[in-house]
Formats: structure tokens, C-alpha cells, sequence
């Protein structure tokens, strides 16, 4: 009656097996249920005891709360499934670089199979090489001082091509207060650079245009003006 409906099967089926002989001892993971309607997850543990004549006499079942440890296993998976959901690009890296996790979108745009083991893998090898100076020289030992860096550099594409991204580098310190691992989250920001490019030329052209040219707001204030307009008019820039 402690044992949880959906485990109960499982549970007969490795006791009929102890039983026959099948198996000498058994081990699993299950749910029981606490007086107070709570499940508890506990590790279970059985052997049979047999008299002189091998007839079964006993279980022996040992149990072990494993409760806290599976309720951190779901928080982590819940976790897990919203890092490989976004099209952010998100890893862990430990003190010295070596890549310990990267999500689903980081390893597709690094051309890493979604099984393949990265561990171990160094973090600068995803960057160009002046990126992962920046990342060495300045964003870990900055996330060291103040908990965080943020800068814009760019990832390397598998097929070679530079991707410009913000990114944001967290430190996360152990109970000592030494630094375990870094965390980094990446946003593709190319097309926000291609506008910002466009407004750049934008603005060239109308600076080199022989006419006046100026913007002015819905109050008459003048809010742009090019060379040509300040030259009109005797201001300078």
C-alpha cells in the first residue's frame, strides 16, 4: 500500500524474478507515499533470505531517501529543456575555458553534433581569435571582479563565417568563494549590425551631398543637419 500505483508492477515483477531464482538481488529507484498524501522517492534495495533447504524465507529491503536528490534532477531537466529551447547560445565553461555544456542552438552553429561529447572542448576555439582574447584578457577576469561582463565579440560558424553576438558572461563561486565555472549567454546580433552599418552609410551620403539637408521635429527643432546645411548657414558642426 506504500508503494506508488505506476511503480507497483515493476516492483512485482523483480520480486517474482528474486523469487524464482532468476536473480540474486534487485535495485530501484521508486516512489512511495507518505502518510501525509506526499511522494517520496527512495532508492530500494532487496535480497531474499532463504532457510537451509533454499526456500525463501525473508525479504530484506533496504531503503534510501532520495527524495531531495530527484527533485534537483527535475528542477535541472526543467531547466535543461528551456536552455535547449531558445536560440540564445548558451554554455558553462569551467575556470580554465574547457566547455562543460553547450545548448542546442550553440552547438548547431558550431557545427557540433547534438550527442557529441564537448567536455573538455576549449570555449576559444568557438570565437575568432581576437574574440577569445577579449574573452581571456578581459570578460573572465572582469566576471571574476564584478559577478558579470557584457560585450559585444562574435562566434565562429562551422563553415567559418564570423557572427557577431552579445554576450554576457556570469562567474558562479563555490561556498568558498572561489570561482567553479563561468556561464555565457550569446544573442546573434548580426542584423542589428547590418542597420547599424546602413544608418552609418545613410549619414556618409548626406554628409557628402553638395545640398543642405536637415531633419526637423514635429516642434520645428532642427534635430539633424549635414555639413552642407551648417556651411549654408555659417554654424559649425
Amino acid at each position: 500500500e506504500l508503494i506508488h500505483a505506476e511503480d507497483l508492477s515493476n516492483y512485482l515483477e523483480r520480486s517474482a524474478r528474486l523469487l524464482a531464482g532468476d536473480i540474486g538481488s534487485f535495485q530501484m529507484e521508486m516512489r512511495y507515499t507518505h502518510k501525509s498524501g506526499s511522494i517520496l522517492w527512495i532508492l530500494l534495495s532487496v535480497s531474499l533470505l532463504r532457510d537451509g533447504m533454499g526456500r525463501p524465507l525473508y525479504f530484506i529491503a533496504q531503503i534510501q531517501d532520495i527524495t531531495e536528490r530527484k527533485r534537483a534532477e527535475e528542477a535541472k531537466a526543467r531547466l535543461t529543456a528551456v536552455l535547449e529551447a531558445t536560440t540564445d547560445f548558451v554554455s558553462t565553461v569551467d575556470v580554465d575555458g574547457q566547455t562543460l555544456y553547450l545548448n542546442r542552438a550553440f552547438r548547431e552553429i558550431a557545427g557540433l553534433g547534438l550527442e557529441q561529447d564537448v567536455s573538455g572542448k576549449p570555449i576559444f576555439e568557438l570565437h575568432p581569435p581576437w574574440a577569445a582574447e577579449i574573452i581571456a584578457k578581459e570578460g573572465f577576469p572582469a566576471a571574476i571582479r564584478e559577478g558579470t561582463w557584457s560585450g559585444e565579440i562574435s562566434l565562429v560558424s562551422q563553415v567559418g563565417r564570423e557572427i557577431p553576438i552579445s554576450q554576457v558572461i556570469i562567474a558562479h563561486k563555490t561556498s568558498a568563494g572561489q570561482v567553479g565555472y563561468f556561464s555565457t549567454v550569446a544573442r546573434d546580433i548580426t542584423e542589428r549590425k547590418r542597420a547599424e552599418e546602413a544608418l552609418v552609410m545613410q549619414a556618409r551620403v548626406l554628409q557628402s551631398m553638395s545640398e543642405g539637408v536637415c531633419l526637423v521635429d514635429e516642434n520645428g527643432l532642427i534635430v539633424f543637419n549635414n555639413a552642407a546645411m551648417e556651411r549654408m548657414f555659417g554654424f559649425g558642426p
